[in-house]
């Protein structure tokens, strides 16, 4: 079994304010017994060979990927060579066989979610992402489960780490060989299960990552009386 994280962003990935970079975050997987990570920055395709080199010296396998803007909705995308032309949900028909598609945080309260859009196109997709992001008081991942279920989605375990507090609480363990084909197959097969454990709730208030979404999770934790 691999330990898997395949949603990940560091300082590098521009969309984003965040501190460490991505030989940081490598440095605190390889602590956390991690054998396989993605970079997925937002809307670029990054992997660069210092950083893959960087990665396998601490025993740590780089699967490229990406997360992919489409009118506003995030899509994970591994197994990429290079940033695929895709300017609407429906184009990933053309890349599907060679790629592997998840739907991200889908149902958080976000605009880039992806909510009512995965269900229209719920044949494009391999898996359903499972996002650390919760508590005991508050799991946006519930209509996931239910949507994965219905379906029949796998649940891909991931972070979607932008700080440091969350990383490690969720996570995929995959039936793989270390290497980047033997890990798409996996995962294209559905050869993998989720792990997962809720945050604590001063790190769920540290995990807003839009303006929105903490304003919601303070609301929803907090209720004015």
């Amino acid at each position: 079994m691999l330990k898997a994280d395949l949603h990940l962003h560091a300082g590098e990935d521009k969309q984003d304010r965040i501190k460490y970079s991505a030989k940081d975050l490598i440095r605190l997987a390889a602590k956390k017994k991690f054998d396989v990570l993605s970079l997925t920055f937002h809307d670029v395709f990054y992997y660069p060979r210092d950083l893959i080199s960087f990665a396998k010296k601490r025993n740590i396998l780089l699967i490229p990927g990406t997360e992919l803007t489409i009118h506003g909705r995030h899509v994970l995308i591994h197994g990429i060579k290079t940033m695929p032309k895709i300017k609407e949900l429906s184009d990933l028909e053309k890349i599907k066989d060679s790629v592997i598609i998840t739907a991200p945080h889908p149902f958080f309260p976000t605009s880039t979610a992806l909510k009512e859009q995965l269900i229209t196109n719920i044949k494009l997709f391999d898996n359903i992402e499972y996002t650390a992001r919760y508590s005991n008081l508050l799991n946006f991942n519930k209509k996931a489960e239910k949507t994965a279920l219905e379906y029949k989605k796998p649940l891909l375990g991931n972070s979607d780490c932008h700080h440091f507090t969350y990383f490690g609480y969720t996570f995929t363990n995959l039936e793989a060989n270390s290497d980047v084909n033997s890990v798409i197959d996996a995962l294209k097969k559905g050869k993998f299960k989720m792990k997962t454990n809720p945050l604590p709730v001063k790190w769920l208030l540290r995990a807003g990552i839009e303006n929105s979404y903490h304003e919601y999770i303070l609301k929803r934790l907090f209720p004015k009386k």
